[in-house]
């Protein structure tokens, strides 16, 4: 894009032109970043710069998060008997989390200006701004700082060279200085200190860093030890061939919130209709049922089982050949991390954080049925993470483990490294494929 400041026929008017020619056309990619993150753009704004902006912000928004004794009472009630000001700080965002419902309504400058807290607590109810500020109040009845953090809720990743908010910023969540964390109440179900995987490692602006000063932040990543899941899987088969199992599946991070929110969106008493669809999605004819608990229950690790029936699944006594059962697995399991890795090339970046995934699948087989070939263990190293497999066969029993781990440098595949972790990738998917000989 060419142009700038041209000559003006008004001695008092300014004239600005830009050209944009030949501009050449892409196609959209499934899975990639949004396409404002590689259109061709004019950014005007008057802010001279982002720090000006949360200035700007905290002007309208700071007065709204005033302590009044309502507010005061409330604090005092949620953290009563919690002495420590980090406990106190988790109880409180507990409490908005799961008390304080998401609704938005803009009227007037309600798009950029939140509630006063009196009205949030009293209407039990706002949109992120809202929430910001109902937590940054209470956060302050205990002596406890916090201030406003916009970001991009969606898939924009890209920050313009000059300040323009309302290009890329849509979201408000908090951060609070002393303890170094980001919380997004808003999520509803993301435990004290977790972000949802959509703002890992984006651009955000920290309305006050602790300093009384603004600045542009990297949003904390996922890793391969703050963001992780753990599944085990028993499954047994009787002479028929039918497979009836069990999973248990663990989560941390990011992944402990994307579980909580799917169960929490579900009706109750779907679980065995989504367990249906879910192995018939992933190619297996059969029925199951998810058992989890609350998750709206921050206090707790989120931790949910799953039970399954796949009939017919292999041809006994043989000799045959039947893949390790994948059954009713995690939401974010090795075969579906991949998915997006279709494609042998692509033009844009890819949202992929860093993470680590182990699953143990236990199989019995019925008596007179033996193993009489494994697959051949994987190994694979890349400076993007690792996939390894192993195989072990004592009796009637075979026990397969795999672990997974990708490691980013930030919350994007570029598509120079996509290659590279697509080959991971590959070999992950053929070695799910492998085959158990009997």
């Amino acid at each position: 894009m060419n142009g700038g400041q041209v000559a003006s026929n008004d001695p008092g008017t300014q004239l600005w032109k830009w050209s944009l020619d030949n501009a050449p056309a892409h196609a959209p990619e499934l899975g990639s970043v949004s396409v404002i993150d590689h259109s061709p753009h004019l950014v005007v704004t008057t802010f001279p710069n982002f720090e000006a902006v949360g200035t700007a912000y905290m002007q309208r928004a700071q007065p709204k998060a005033v302590v009044t004794p309502a507010v005061q009472k409330v604090a005092d009630q949620i953290t009563e008997n919690i002495t420590d000001p980090k406990a106190q700080a988790e109880a409180l965002y507990n409490w908005v989390s799961t008390h304080i419902r998401y609704v938005a309504i803009y009227l007037d400058f309600g798009g950029v200006v939140p509630h006063d807290a009196d009205a949030i607590l009293k209407a039990a109810y706002g949109d992120c701004k809202d929430h910001v500020t109902i937590l940054q109040a209470l956060l302050a009845a205990k002596g406890i700082r916090s201030s406003p953090v916009l970001v991009n809720s969606g898939e924009i990743y890209w920050l313009p060279r000059v300040a323009a908010p309302l290009a890329v910023f849509d979201h408000a969540i908090t951060y609070l200085p002393d303890f170094k964390l980001f919380l997004d109440s808003t999520a509803s179900v993301a435990p004290f200190g977790t972000l949802p995987i959509s703002e890992l490692g984006k651009s955000a602006l920290v309305t006050d860093d602790g300093s009384g000063n603004a600045k542009i932040v990297s949003l904390p990543l996922g890793d391969a030890d703050n963001m992780s899941e753990e599944v085990t899987l028993h499954v047994s088969l009787n002479s028929d061939g039918d497979a009836k199992g069990t999973g248990e599946i663990s989560n941390k991070g990011a992944f402990d919130w994307l579980s909580r929110a799917l169960f929490a969106s579900l009706e109750p008493g779907v679980e065995p209709e989504v367990a249906s669809r879910i192995l018939a999605m992933t190619g297996q004819n059969g029925t199951g049922n998810y058992v989890h608990r609350d998750p709206h229950d921050l206090a707790h690790p989120f931790v949910y089982t799953t039970e399954f029936q796949l009939p017919g699944y292999a041809q006994f006594p043989g000799p045959g050949a039947i893949r390790v059962p994948q059954g009713l697995s995690s939401f974010g399991n090795i075969a579906s991390t991949f998915e997006a890795f279709g494609p042998e090339k692509r033009d844009f970046a890819i949202p992929f954080p860093s993470r680590h995934i182990a699953e143990t699948t236990i199989i019995t087989l019925p008596d007179g049925v033996t193993v009489s070939a494994l697959p051949k263990p994987v190994n694979i190293v890349s400076r993007f993470g690792s996939y390894s497999s192993s195989y072990e066969a004592n009796g009637h029993t075979v026990t397969v483990t795999r672990n997974l781990t990708i490691s980013i440098q930030g919350p994007l595949v570029q598509p120079d490294q996509y290659p590279e972790v697509r080959k991971m990738g590959l070999t992950a998917a053929r070695d799910l494929r492998s085959q158990l000989l009997y």
